[in-house]
């Protein structure tokens, strides 16, 4: 199937919207997941020590929307409209055939279900509006909760890998699980 690029598109799921982020959605991301050093810990990105880095980062994800290659969504509790983490998909180094998948959870909001269902909706939303059939999903092997989201969405163990920090300062033993439809 040939791959046609739609851009981030809403989702609606049980009890999510995956939505586009907003200018107003800074404080809100700040203060749910990207000040909390517990929630980086395993991911690429430092936790932000002030809002005006939110303020920088939601900035450069807003305008990278006019791309219809990218994919960026948070993640919106239905039941109160409360933001309370993010999920993007993005081509690999190494194919362009071939999307990660990452996703980040406020603290509070683990345990729910949430991440599952959001990688669920956007694995559907990308094969079937897309066209994208191949699928990667890293983690740091520490974080057996990431583990359980990607098994429980059908995602294989594929072997073991390497991740940085983006500042290099954090080096991780990764699992890496693909999923191919």
């Amino acid at each position: 199937m040939k791959i046609n690029h739609v851009g981030t598109k809403e989702i609606k799921t049980e009890r999510l919207i995956l939505r586009k982020f907003n200018e107003n959605d800074a404080k809100e991301i700040f203060e749910t997941w990207l000040s909390d050093s517990e929630v980086a810990k395993y991911m690429v990105w430092n936790h932000q020590k002030d809002i005006k880095e939110t303020e920088e980062w939601l900035k450069k994800c807003i305008s990278k929307y006019e791309k219809l290659d990218v994919y960026n969504w948070g993640i919106e509790l239905k039941e109160n409209g409360k933001l309370v983490g993010s999920i993007s998909a993005n081509k690999t180094e190494n194919n362009d055939e071939c999307y990660e998948i990452g996703y980040a959870l406020g603290k509070k909001y683990w345990r729910n279900g949430y991440a599952t269902e959001s990688l669920k909706a956007v694995v559907e939303f990308l094969i079937k509006e897309v066209g994208i059939s191949k699928f990667l999903c890293r983690y740091a092997k520490e974080n057996q909760a990431s583990r359980s989201v990607i098994r429980k969405v059908g995602f294989e163990y594929k072997g073991k890998g390497k991740f940085t920090s983006l500042d290099g300062k954090r080096n991780y033993e990764s699992e890496e699980y693909y999923l191919e439809r």
